[in-house]
């Protein structure tokens, strides 16, 4: 069975990434859409202003190191998920890992297009990623959270499989965006 293949599967790696797909190019529109001048951010009560940050290229190295962050911080999802008959059916762990491996390739293709580049290689998942969706959403899957003064509780899921399921096009539509923005940067 080919890497992009299928069959068997309730969603395939294609129809995933049409998904994701998806939601960029509705997000894109939105955004289009939205474009308009804005006026001064409101204030309440005294702070300091803001300063200007200074404009940055990201060079091709940043770009690959960045891309296989990307591919590591799935890898470690995937390394969580499989044989973990609560969060994944384990008829699909053969698919998974299947995936997990196809994404272990990639980011050593990053990493050594990095080196080949002159750059310091990154082997590992990228943290403001990993700290800012993945573990949250993990937990929030799997532990719930807890009420505050200014919001509900969240219970755990009730149905933990499909959550990962859902993740999966989201990491996949972070992936197309690295993907799409290293190839327009392409000689």
């Amino acid at each position: 069975m080919s890497r992009h293949d299928s069959s068997g599967a309730g969603l395939g790696r294609r129809d995933i990434l049409r998904i994701g797909g998806l939601g960029v190019a509705t997000a894109a529109v939105i955004t289009a859409c939205g474009e308009h001048e804005r006026g001064q951010v409101g204030r309440v009560g005294t702070v300091a202003s803001t300063s200007t940050l200074p404009d940055v290229t990201a060079s091709n190295v940043t770009l690959l190191r960045t891309a296989s962050s990307l591919e590591q911080s799935i890898v470690s999802v995937y390394s969580q998920v499989i044989g973990d008959n609560s969060l994944l059916n384990p008829n699909l762990d053969e698919m998974a890992q299947r995936f997990m491996d196809d994404h272990k390739a990639d980011a050593a293709l990053f990493e050594k297009l990095t080196g080949e580049n002159g750059g310091a290689v990154w082997t590992c998942g990228n943290p403001k990623f990993d700290d800012t969706i993945v573990q949250p959403v993990l937990d929030r899957i799997i532990k719930g959270v807890p009420a505050t003064a200014s919001a509900k509780e969240i219970p755990p899921s009730d149905d933990p499989r499909r959550r990962p399921r859902a993740g999966r096009a989201a990491r996949r539509a972070c992936k197309a965006g690295a993907w799409r923005g290293h190839a327009r940067r392409a000689p």
